[in-house]
């Protein structure tokens, strides 16, 4: 079970770093962006990250990050979106409006790669042998309220993750490179 744990923890490991190395080579090879000029676009020009201080909006990926802005692939602009998905100002054709997507499709996929190895790696070790372990480690009589702390302990645990890995994962504090 030990090295079966080790190797899970390595791969589990390895396969995390290479999901945050991969939103990483997005945000490097995104297209460029210049920010707009019109004061609607000036939420989409920069934003204040906690470790940076104000960050200049400068590729499509920091533009799509940002709530209510879009890409224009015809001008390289960043511009406010309106609600309809569309440059608001109609600056922009429909065609070349980004609201979702800058185009790194190997990128896109190398990341969807990294995320089923991760579960894979996870699945074959880190998944059920703590579980186990935890079952056997105490005596009889204290088996039921051992597992139970350590259950409560782990669903805490989910929950402060859960509860704080957005706010982690914005622009504003370490992006998703830093959070993966």
């Amino acid at each position: 079970r030990r090295f079966l744990i080790l190797v899970s923890l390595f791969l589990v490991t390895l396969s995390l770093i290479s999901l945050g190395l991969s939103f990483y080579l997005q945000q490097m090879f995104s297209p460029y962006a210049v920010p707009g000029t019109d004061a609607i676009d000036e939420k989409c020009s920069y934003f204040d990250n906690v470790f940076s201080g104000e960050v200049v909006v400068d590729s499509c990926f920091l533009c799509l990050q940002l709530d209510k802005c879009g890409y224009c692939r015809d001008t390289q602009t960043c511009w406010a979106a309106s609600d309809g998905g569309s440059d608001v100002l109609g600056r922009c054709s429909d065609s070349m409006w980004e609201e979702t997507s800058c185009g790194n499709g190997l990128l896109g996929w190398l990341a969807v790669l990294c995320m089923v190895a991760y579960l894979l790696f996870f699945g074959i070790g880190l998944s059920s042998i703590p579980w186990t372990v935890n079952a056997e480690i105490y005596p009889q009589r204290a088996r039921s309220l051992g597992t139970s702390i350590a259950t409560s302990v782990n669903w805490a645990g989910n929950v402060i993750v859960s509860a704080t890995f957005l706010s982690i994962a914005s622009p504003s504090v370490l992006s998703e490179c830093g959070a993966f």
